[in-house]
């Protein structure tokens, strides 16, 4: 018997969810929901995948996903973040302060100017104009910019880097123009993104610390294999990440399709760090949303968002690398 059946009760399908991040979550919460028996199986020792909230420093710090971008209605965030009480509180990503190296104040007005011509360069690009950092550079006439603008133009095309997590010489053009997004603003969790993560896990059956290793068809179901039991199940839903099917760390019996490997080994996997950073007191603009670090290094932690207000009112900067 699975969990909360009793005997002659007739049982939906059975289903094995194969890691617990989002996507697992959520397809496991929908499936239950919808009669299915099912058994979540994670990896790690800890829920959410790419959400991943901290608190060693006394109020919630989200180390992976943070944000809910866009709050309109077509958004699922939006109701997941209702339906489980989280507290989100919009950022202002317009609210930019800024320093050189040498710890002067960059001109802002100047900054969102040369911003907004990065933007309109960016997406002007093409796919056989060269590389889309040659591509912007040349469009701002970038052997004619004032050093001070070069400088910043150095710390906005390392903002943009973080978004992909990945060299912009790498990044298709032609991709960039596909990107939708949904209105309505920009909200950070002030309680913590794990409010979702656990809403979602709440009343589910889950083992943690259990890799997969293999699945496979038997019979008019699956085996899945971890390193201590084996599961059966009618259906199998894998959701982990994509570097994970890119290695082969699971085994599929049969393999996979050629046109699904050719896909999981074709799709690009950025890499985007933080570095969370707490202060006896703020040294920094307390009101700012970001601050922007100019420096002939375009990449060298060229973006810090700031923790202090209006979410934790502690002294705490997030960096951001990529």
């Amino acid at each position: 018997l699975w969990p909360g059946e009793s005997r002659g009760q007739r049982p939906g399908p059975s289903v094995s969810v194969v890691a617990a991040g989002a996507a697992g979550l959520g397809a496991a919460r929908a499936l239950a929901d919808a009669g299915c028996r099912v058994l979540t199986l994670e990896a790690r020792t800890r829920l959410g995948g790419r959400i991943h909230t901290n608190r060693q420093m006394g109020v919630a710090v989200d180390l992976g996903a943070g944000w809910i971008h866009g709050l309109e209605e077509a958004n699922p965030l939006r109701e997941l973040a209702q339906r489980y009480g989280s507290h989100v509180v919009f950022s202002n990503f317009a609210n930019v302060r800024g320093i050189f190296e040498s710890g002067q104040d960059l001109p802002v007005f100047r900054l969102m100017a040369l911003y907004g011509d990065v933007l309109e360069a960016m997406y002007a690009a093409n796919d056989s104009g060269g590389s889309l950092e040659a591509q912007i550079r040349r469009a701002l006439s970038d052997d004619t910019l004032p050093a001070d603008d070069e400088l910043m133009l150095n710390a906005i095309l390392g903002g943009l880097m973080l978004e992909v997590g990945y060299e912009l010489d790498a990044i298709d053009p032609g991709e960039l123009r596909k990107r939708e997004a949904f209105s309505g603003g920009d909200y950070r969790f002030v309680d913590g993104y794990d409010s979702i993560v656990y809403g979602l896990a709440r009343g589910l059956d889950i083992r943690t610390g259990a890799p997969v290793h293999r699945i496979a068809q038997s019979g008019n179901g699956v085996e899945v294999f971890t390193d201590c039991d084996t599961f059966t199940a009618d259906y199998a839903v894998v959701t982990v990440p994509i570097g994970v099917l890119q290695k082969h760390s699971i085994e599929f019996a049969p393999d996979l399709p050629p046109r699904k490997r050719a896909a999981i080994d074709g799709l690009g996997l950025g890499l985007s760090e933080k570095l969370i950073l707490k202060f006896p007191e703020a040294f920094w603009p307390s009101d700012a949303t970001i601050v922007l670090r100019a420096s002939d290094r375009k990449n060298y932690f060229p973006l810090f968002f700031n923790n202090h207000y209006p979410f934790t009112g502690d002294a705490i900067l997030t960096a951001r690398v990529a």
